[in-house]
């Protein structure tokens, strides 16, 4: 299980951990050139599955706090491989900068008996969900060609590494208001924000700290259909630099639909931020918070404890008779697609370890004959480094015999296998979990924007964070 998951999505600077993190790009250099370079956000892979892969090949483990940092890591070939989110891969691909997935090399068989020569054959393999966003986003956008022939698929471009939506979490008494399934993200607000047990005291709600993800929320309160700016989204590579954006305030007027239900309350900073999810995941665990908008897979881990020991802690979510803590993902939601790319610049001397560690990491137990709840008889531990991970992670599994086995709800099912009795427990991690692919549309997939556009969102976010 993981110690947390520290994806922070604001521009922080990487840290140094360990020897085979670079600390500057320019320290490549310096780097024998058979090594590989591996970027990927903080703690968003497990220590046994890094320490696996780079016992077999020669890796250097690059962090970044946010997706903004990569183009600048792929445009100096400073990484050859990276996980990076559907709006930044779509960028990357459009500016073609990213290598398509040679999605033959990897030898793979559906459980049909059909072989994965492309991304075209890859429905049913990955999850409906994973597919439909790939889809859509293909579909939205101009991808360059794979093989002489038009692409409409974010898969050309990506491995998948997991999916993700938005939750709200709290602790105390089952919320009747907030109880039926299509509740919305206005709903939540409009509720808490009139509750006295969400506003009694400064940080009584917390939320994750990206100027991105909470446009998203708050377009969705004012009942907008698409949470992408407009103007401001890229059609083509050639529109990188375009001047075409969003006003700053009319920016600001998005982030107002949740500002104005804080601005004439007593006590101030009610709402909180903090780029670090694994301290709102523990606020929430440790009961001193009492509600958090958060991404599911911390959730879950908040859910499960935190990094919190369980043994005489009061404080810790209770379930059954006793239950204190609830999660909700609205009908109406966001969803982000994180994968492995590759870098167009990688030497082609790596591209056969390129393939082999992607398999390892992302696609290993997964095809015909293979079982993914397989275990190791001496250690007891997932026998395929995918399913090591997402045991780490927590979040969506992509994966379709991944997923199955993660939303299993029998005793042979992944939460059962943690060693989760209590069902209301274990329903709500599986409620969690799961992903709708027909809730993913066009209108709730974050699309690439301009530099300008992001450039506006995070001065109006600055104004909106300075009014509450």
């Amino acid at each position: 299980m993981r110690s947390w998951i520290k994806k922070t999505l604001l521009g922080i600077s990487s840290t140094v951990v360990g020897l085979g993190i670079i600390v500057l790009p320019f320290l490549i250099f310096v780097q024998p050139s058979n090594e590989f370079v591996f970027g990927n956000f903080q703690s968003y892979m497990s220590d046994n599955v890094k320490d696996d892969l780079s016992s077999r090949y020669k890796i250097n483990w690059q962090y970044y706090g946010s997706n903004a940092e990569i183009p600048t890591y792929i445009q100096n070939k400073t990484l050859d491989l990276a996980i990076a989110t559907n709006n930044m891969i779509a960028q990357l691909a459009m500016s073609d900068q990213l290598l398509p997935i040679p999605w033959d090399e990897f030898n793979l068989t559906k459980n049909d008996g059909s072989k994965i020569n492309s991304y075209k054959d890859l429905n049913g393999f990955v999850s409906d969900a994973t597919w439909w966003l790939s889809k859509t986003i293909g579909g939205k956008i101009k991808l360059p060609n794979v093989d002489g022939e038009p692409c409409d698929n974010l898969l050309a471009y990506c491995v998948p590494y997991f999916l993700q939506d938005f939750t709200f979490s709290y602790r105390g008494k089952k919320i009747k208001e907030l109880s039926n399934e299509s509740i919305s993200f206005k709903a939540i607000f409009d509720h808490i924000s009139n509750d006295a047990e969400f506003t009694s005291k400064e940080s009584n709600v917390m939320m994750i700290d990206d100027s991105r993800s909470v446009y998203d929320i708050a377009r969705f309160v004012s009942d907008a259909s698409d949470i992408n700016p407009s103007p401001g989204i890229l059609n083509s590579g050639a529109d990188l630099n375009s001047a075409i954006a969003p006003s700053i305030q009319n920016l600001n007027n998005t982030y107002d639909n949740i500002a104005k239900y804080y601005t004439n309350k007593k006590k101030r900073n009610i709402l909180t931020f903090n780029s670090d999810s694994s301290i709102v995941l523990n606020k929430i665990a440790l009961n001193q918070t009492k509600g958090a908008f958060m991404y599911n897979g911390d959730a879950i881990y908040a859910a499960m404890g935190g990094d919190n020991e369980s043994n005489n802690r009061n404080d810790l979510p209770q379930f059954g008779a006793n239950q204190d803590f609830y999660s909700i993902v609205p009908k109406i939601n966001f969803y982000a697609l994180d994968g492995v790319v590759i870098n167009k610049s990688i030497d082609p001397k790596k591209k056969k370890s390129a393939v082999e560690i992607i398999k390892s990491l992302c696609l290993s137990g997964l095809q015909q004959g293979e079982i993914i709840s397989e275990k190791d008889a001496t250690t007891d531990d997932y026998k395929y480094l995918s399913a090591q991970n997402f045991s780490f992670v927590n979040y969506t599994p992509c994966y379709q015999s991944l997923y199955e086995y993660a939303i299993d709800p029998s005793e042979k099912g992944y939460f059962s296998q943690t060693g989760i009795e209590n069902n209301e427990q274990k329903q709500l991690l599986i409620d969690l979990i799961k992903i709708n692919s027909e809730q993913i549309k066009q209108e709730n997939i974050e699309l690439p924007v301009t530099e300008l556009t992001k450039s506006n969102i995070n001065l109006a976010y600055l104004d909106f964070k300075n009014k509450i």
